[in-house]
């Protein structure tokens, strides 16, 4: 049988035909080991002789009676080696159509005798239609809108490029350097609707930092996203995270979706808003890549690229597709790595990538070129633009570097503050004047404690605390009150006299503005990010939203550090959060830096600060008290780029087993950093016990991640009287992957103490540690 099928080749295919055999059997997300067992172990005769019937009928009824020829005029070893790439992406098509044709929503079981060719008509029409409902048809695109056309205004000087720069068939590298509130993201949608319309691109994926910088950018693609596709198209808008079924606008979008693309109000007179989005793209993150405008963070696309669970399914999703990449300076060295290995691949298949960044250093975007030039098979270029704004272009055709104009420049004087008493002073004296302050600390326990400092001068009215260790259902409140008061449309009745103390939170895409920044040491990067959160919108002298030119008067920027001056010893970062997160030498650089030149100017500023502490010459200027920390931290980045390594795929080796292990998701690393827990809080109701969040909500509403060394010791209650419903949770699904922390009910108010564990929690301060002896204080 073998010998018939492969009759006319002329050179032995085992390479791929053993990648293409295991991409079939892996249909349940990751490849299956060869085995040295004949088929008699597991079929009998007559299963053997009814399955090669069935392989000679498929033959016959999809391929004809020829000789199988290789698709490919490539020589043999080149092709053997082109399909064992090609596997990885071969693999995701295999699961989507596992997945497709398991469903009996699609394929209603038939029993009895079927016969083959019968069914073939009638699984054909099934599966057209399976495609149509699930969402998987190419929609129509628009062409040659523009800004002015997608978004109603004047194109700036960067938008005007994303316009009229050349695009070529195939794989596109663009990255957009520009001030934050620059119009980076209208740009980046203006070259995707571009690279759709003029050069065949599906769709595009936006991938950001973190879950609230993606619920942030969500609603503004709904609103323009339905522009980039015909008037009758059907094009889905997918959110993609962990807690995107808690996010309600996309909850919304659910119900909007039609494969007939007739999207009409109630009263059927006009079309709806954007949001829309087929229910089976939306039922897992896994499938969420398919759709052809998708937003969320970007390890759902790193996921693609790690030995993790169906990740060909995610590669799969992204081909053919623009990947977007917003503050591409925001990942570590092992997220790096992983995007890098993402953007070799996706432009191994002609994929394009926009990557936006207000503070990219020179060598990182040297490395994230050099690895899509490789993708794309051509040589790594020798990137010379230090201008900024800056836009870069790569394709096979060559590299181009357009600085661009600079706008108005934004001068902000910077003063260097020491002690928490003078910050405390500056953010009273500003509120006095009406003003709004944003305080952004590096460390949760720091920023709660300066709001417990802040609170009994500013009041619980006024102020506002915002880090990552609340429960989701206070966060989803903070955070909406966030935006609502210091975002685009707040007006200065909501924001006078408003005090928000935060963490990186709201360091990254949020579309935030105050009055008066300040913030804890941190590199330059994140400095200039949130430095970009001052007079961020145009304002009147009051607050309020307008056109024109901003009338509030000119606050410097507060940098709450130490003095970098003079001698400097190994104890220069004692007591600064910052030391726990961040290179000393950097700090030290970013300090000195801004200390000599007392401010900001902005742009003409930026490149000069981004590599007067990244680039090496400035690397030698590190104090020598300093070197030995900043050399351990270095070895800490190398670690993570080797971990990243064994983690990744291995792109040449092909889709098979190998001797890594292939994770489920949840444990597939897309993010080094503390060790954490995922923890659940739950409070008592009667004689049950119910979500934090209340008994009608789900219980991920409850949920929250702290340092696992926080529960190490953690020991929940005996399961006795009414505490016996406890013991009951535990075989709840919602929380097998969790640690569930009981609120002791004897408390009638915040802060409620967890039982068990020397730890409370604060609608308010979110969770705590307490501090139960002596030498806990230290």
């Amino acid at each position: 049988m073998q010998g018939k099928y492969l009759k006319g080749l002329d050179y032995d295919l085992g390479l791929v035909l053993k990648a293409w055999a295991t991409t079939g059997f892996s249909h349940h997300g990751k490849p299956v080991a060869t085995g040295q067992e004949g088929l008699s172990r597991f079929f009998s005769v007559e299963d053997e002789t009814a399955a090669l019937e069935f392989v000679g009928w498929a033959q016959s009824a999809y391929l004809g009676d020829g000789p199988l020829i290789p698709p490919s005029d490539l020589p043999p070893e080149t092709f053997a080696s082109v399909f064992q790439k090609l596997s990885w992406w071969w693999a995701g098509f295999t699961q989507l159509a596992d997945w497709l044709g398991s469903s009996i929503d699609f394929f209603p079981f038939e029993s009895g005798w079927v016969d083959l060719e019968d069914y073939r008509q009638r699984a054909r029409l099934l599966a057209r239609r399976a495609v149509e409902q699930a969402g998987l048809t190419d929609s129509a695109k628009t062409k040659g809108q523009g800004t002015q056309g997608l978004f109603g205004f004047a194109p700036n000087p960067m938008q005007a490029w994303a316009e009229r720069v050349s695009l070529s068939p195939g794989a596109n590298l663009l990255i957009l350097e520009n001030l934050t509130g620059s119009g980076k993201t209208e740009a980046a949608l203006v070259l995707c609707h571009r690279l759709m319309g003029e050069q065949g691109a599906d769709g595009f994926f936006f991938g950001l930092p973190t879950l609230a910088t993606a619920n942030g950018m969500y609603p503004r693609l709904n609103r323009v996203f339905h522009r980039l596709f015909g008037p009758d198209a059907s094009p889905s808008c997918v959110l993609a995270h962990s807690q995107k079924h808690l996010n309600p606008e996309f909850a919304q979008a659910l119900l909007h979706w039609s494969p007939q693309g007739h999207r009409r109000d109630e009263a059927g007179g006009g079309e709806t808003s954007g949001q829309a989005c087929a229910s089976w793209l939306a039922d897992s993150n896994k499938t969420a890549l398919l759709a052809e405008v998708g937003v969320g963070t970007l390890d759902q696309a790193l996921l693609a690229v790690l030995l993790a669970k169906h990740q060909s399914l995610r590669l799969f999703g992204l081909w053919g597709k623009v990947l977007v990449v917003d503050e591409v300076h925001a990942y570590d060295d092992y997220m790096q790595a992983c995007l890098k290995q993402l953007l070799e691949m996706h432009a191994y298949l002609g994929g394009s990538a926009i990557l936006l960044s207000a503070t990219l250093p020179q060598g990182m975007r040297a490395g994230l070129v050099a690895a899509f030039a490789q993708g794309a098979g051509g040589p790594a270029p020798a990137l010379g633009a230090l201008e900024f704004p800056l836009a870069t272009k790569w394709n096979p055709g060559g590299l181009e570097e357009v600085p661009l104009p600079t706008s108005e420049a934004r001068r902000r004087e910077v003063i260097l503050v020491s002690e928490l008493d003078q910050v405390v002073e500056l953010v009273l004296g500003a509120r006095s004047e009406g003003a709004c302050v944003c305080w952004i600390r590096n460390l949760v326990e720091d920023a709660q404690e300066a709001y417990r400092q802040l609170l009994p001068q500013v009041g619980e009215d006024d102020l506002l605390l915002f880090h990552a260790r609340f429960a989701q259902v206070d966060r989803q409140r903070i955070e909406t009150q966030v935006l609502e008061t210091f975002g685009k449309t707040g007006t200065a009745e909501q924001r006078r006299g408003k005090v928000l103390i935060a963490t990186q939170v709201v360091e990254q895409s949020l579309d935030l503005d105050f009055d008066l920044m300040i913030s804890d040491l941190a590199p330059i990067d994140l400095i200039l990010q949130r430095a970009g959160r001052q007079g961020r919108h145009v304002r009147d002298r009051w607050g309020n939203p307008q056109a024109g030119s901003d009338q509030r008067p000119a606050r410097p920027f507060c940098l709450h550090a130490p003095d970098p001056r003079g001698e400097i010893g190994s104890d220069w970062l004692e007591g600064q959060g910052a030391a726990f997160l961040y290179h000393p030498g950097q700090l030290w650089l970013t300090a000195e830096l801004l200390a000599q030149k007392g401010e900001m100017v902005l742009p003409e500023q930026a490149r000069e600060l981004i590599e007067g502490v990244y680039s090496d010459p400035a690397q030698a200027l590190i104090p020598e008290p300093l070197l030995r920390a900043s050399l351990k931290r270095e070895g800490q980045d190398q670690a993570k780029r080797a971990v990243a390594r064994l983690n990744l795929i291995d792109f040449a080796q092909g889709y098979e087993a190998t001797n890594n292990q292939w994770n489920a998701e949840e444990q597939a690393p897309t993010r080094l950093g503390q060790d954490s827990a995922t923890l659940f809080l739950a409070r008592r109701e009667g004689d049950r016990w119910v979500p934090y969040g209340g008994p009608d909500t789900p219980w991920e509403l409850s949920r929250l991640s702290a340092p696992k060394t926080w529960v190490r010791e953690f020991r929940p209650p005996q399961p006795s009287g009414p505490d016996r419903a406890l013991a009951d949770l535990g075989s709840d699904p919602a929380l097998r992957y969790g640690t569930l922390l009981p609120l002791d009910p004897q408390t009638t108010q915040s802060p409620w103490p967890v039982l068990g564990a020397p730890l409370a929690y604060d609608s308010k301060l979110g969770l705590q540690r307490l501090k139960t002896s002596p030498l806990e204080e230290t």
